[in-house]
């Protein structure tokens, strides 16, 4: 359904990517793209009908697009450029995912999402979804608050040589609230 973190650094790659995700059936690309770009997704998002997601990390990375008030200020006006928050990225940075989600309302194609064990902790460390710091069941009810009908990308940055078990109960969780 979905394809990236992915980088284009022109509008012919753009273009690459977009018709590559509309041969095989995804129609959203997750990049952290930046601003300047954002007109030639909208191009070839329009031609191939295709979602370019903005994703983010956390405060120390090269992008500011943790920040949803820059965010929205420079999505709100496209229709194939949307956000893609991801709330363990959030976390490290001291910013509430709750908040940041309700900022971002109306705007979010999809979204990362995760559980914590501590918030706040720049190590980042993943657990299964409804058993850490996050709050995951007030952000899901955040998300239906808004409407929210975009993908949930489980991205478990934990335990990666045994981590099907955790990621199973996190689908279970999904699945339950």
């Amino acid at each position: 359904v979905s394809f990236g973190v992915t980088r284009a650094a022109n509008e012919k790659e753009v273009e690459e990517l977009c018709q590559f995700a509309n041969d095989f059936g995804f129609n959203r690309i997750v990049t952290e793209a930046p601003v300047a770009m954002f007109p030639i997704w909208e191009k070839y998002g329009q031609k191939y009908g295709i979602t370019m997601c903005l994703h983010h990390h956390a405060k120390d990375s090269a992008n500011q697009y943790y920040d949803a008030d820059l965010v929205d200020k420079y999505t709100r006006d496209y229709k194939n450029v949307m956000a893609n928050p991801d709330v363990g990225h959030l976390s490290p940075s001291q910013i509430c995912p709750i908040d940041n989600l309700k900022k971002l309302e109306g705007n979010i194609a999809s979204i990362h999402f995760k559980d914590q064990l501590e918030f706040g902790n720049p190590k980042n460390q993943c657990v299964p979804l409804g058993t850490g710091q996050l709050n995951a069941k007030a952000m899901l009810k955040e998300l239906d608050r808004q409407g929210y009908n975009g993908f949930f990308v489980i991205e478990y940055e934990a335990n990666w040589d045994d981590n099907v078990g955790d990621i199973a109960e996190c689908v279970e969780f999904l699945r339950n609230n």
